[in-house]
């Protein structure tokens, strides 16, 4: 199905196109093109496979069908009834539909997604006389419908989304995307030979990514099921010696993160989670207010993302976020420091001038990365 070149759309969070870009290229993907939230290469099985199992700032690995223009329904519905459904799947299999309108001329989804969905049905029916059935949760095969300028039909490789690493024992909308942190620490610049700190590590989401990025631990090693396994021409051998290859490349080296906590209940997660992870002997836990933290040896990076709240309450917490920025002064003295945050009044409490300025899109919330260079000013 996808042993010959196949293009691919790898969408992600806005803010991080140009790494995600970058991630695509050292994994072998050609043609890359960066685009709005998503990038798109050229690829073959075994890129596909790669991706979904290396990647650490893509949210999905979908192969392209067919893309076209589309003025009306009739463009669409035509394209759809021109598809050979069985090179994707068989009768004996489930999948279901997806549709993204981004265009004035398009407004009823759901008549989209029955009509794929019944295009589909009547392949099988007139080819098999049995058709697949639709399951709207955790199909064998996810179809993808994009109308925009053009209409594009493409598969869901991955399932679930990648930012689902597989480690976190528990998860919710209060903890940072495994995505946003990869992202974050690597546009922090941090040297891994140098300590990483996270003072308010929540989760442990932030020190597990960067354990995982500086020993090339592939995220996709904790996930236990990509949708391309349920696919008719999945190969098994194939993904297994790229699995394999990926592994052998995991390195030894000394890292030293350090991950402070004051809470002690999500203390104790943030170290399940990272023990979940593997990566217990890379990452020094503490369980203190973070002005009692100490710091460690040598100068390193500082990457935190602070609760935040409405204006109100950070109006109300002023006084904690121009402790952070104190904090930063008077104990981290030539490191960098970093704050990630979707609240910009957060950014003004903290009394310092930051010298980097990242902005990032985390779902709709405008967000923004803050570093800071702690210099001696004495």
């Amino acid at each position: 199905m996808f042993d010959t070149e196949t293009r691919f759309v790898i969408p992600t969070y806005s803010g991080l196109e140009e790494l995600l870009a970058k991630e695509i290229s050292q994994l072998g993907g050609r043609d890359v093109e960066i685009k709005w939230k998503a990038v798109s290469c050229t690829g073959d099985k075994g890129f596909m496979y790669k991706a979904n199992f290396c990647l650490r700032t893509g949210l999905m690995v979908l192969p392209l069908i067919k893309t076209f223009p589309v003025y009306d329904e009739k463009d669409l519905f035509l394209n759809l009834d021109s598809i050979q459904w069985d090179n994707y799947l068989t009768s004996d299999q489930s999948f279901n539909v997806k549709c993204t309108i981004s265009s004035e001329f398009f407004e009823d989804k759901l008549l989209l997604v029955t009509k794929a969905s019944q295009s589909v049905v009547d392949f099988f029916q007139s080819k098999v006389n049995k058709f697949p059935k639709i399951e709207l949760i955790n199909p064998d095969v996810e179809i993808l419908i994009y109308i925009g300028i053009n209409g594009s039909i493409l598969l869901n490789s991955s399932g679930e989304s990648l930012s689902k690493r597989g480690y976190l024992l528990e998860e919710n909308n209060e903890i940072l995307d495994p995505i946003i942190a990869s992202g974050i620490i690597v546009l922090s610049s941090w040297e891994t030979h140098q300590p990483l700190i996270d003072l308010m590590c929540g989760a442990g989401v932030i020190p597990i990514e960067a354990a995982l990025w500086a020993a090339k631990i592939p995220p996709g090693a904790f996930r236990k099921h990509f949708a391309f396994e349920n696919w008719i021409d999945f190969d098994l051998n194939l993904f297994n010696l790229i699995r394999d290859k990926q592994i052998a490349r995991i390195v030894n080296n000394p890292i030293r993160i350090y991950a402070n906590e004051v809470n002690k209940e999500v203390f104790e997660k943030a170290n399940l989670n990272i023990a979940s992870a593997g990566v217990d002997d890379m990452i020094i836990t503490s369980n203190v207010d973070f002005n009692l933290f100490k710091r460690p040896d040598g100068v390193g990076t500082i990457l935190i993302n602070p609760p935040f709240g409405n204006k109100e309450d950070i109006i109300e917490d002023k006084n904690f976020f121009s402790n952070i920025g104190n904090c930063f002064k008077q104990k981290f003295t030539n490191y960098k420091a970093f704050i990630f945050t979707g609240n910009p009044e957060i950014g003004k409490l903290i009394g310092l001038k930051a010298k980097k300025r990242f902005k990032l899109f985390y779902g709709d919330q405008e967000s923004r990365l803050l570093g800071y260079d702690l210099f001696d000013r004495l």
